[in-house]
């Protein structure tokens, strides 16, 4: 789909830059799907689709998935451009271990 295309496309860009040493000093965060301690609430749609069954799973339900908590995802936003080593890295920002889709 388009957003995710466009993010693949800033995220290739990212990593030439970072592979070229070039002149900037580019931190790049990536971020998975998310939870907050309302998540129940903030999202009620995707919630009634999941008690619906209407969830789409791809392949064997074994399939995991990266999600974080939105106070650890900015905790490390905020400390990725300040950290002295973080400097032309890549961070994935999510929940220690994935959680299965079924």
């Amino acid at each position: 789909m388009g957003y995710g295309h466009s993010k693949m496309l800033m995220e290739k860009a990212l990593r030439a830059e970072i592979t070229a040493k070039g002149p900037m000093e580019i931190v790049f965060v990536g971020a998975p799907g998310f939870t907050v301690p309302t998540s129940r609430r903030a999202r009620p749609c995707f919630f009634q689709m999941v008690r619906d069954g209407k969830f789409p799973i791809v392949g064997n339900c074994g399939n995991r998935r990266s999600v974080g908590y939105t106070d650890n995802l900015a905790q490390g936003i905020l400390l990725a451009p300040v950290h002295p080593k973080a400097a032309r890295e890549i961070f994935r920002i999510a929940d220690e271990a994935p959680h299965p889709m079924n």
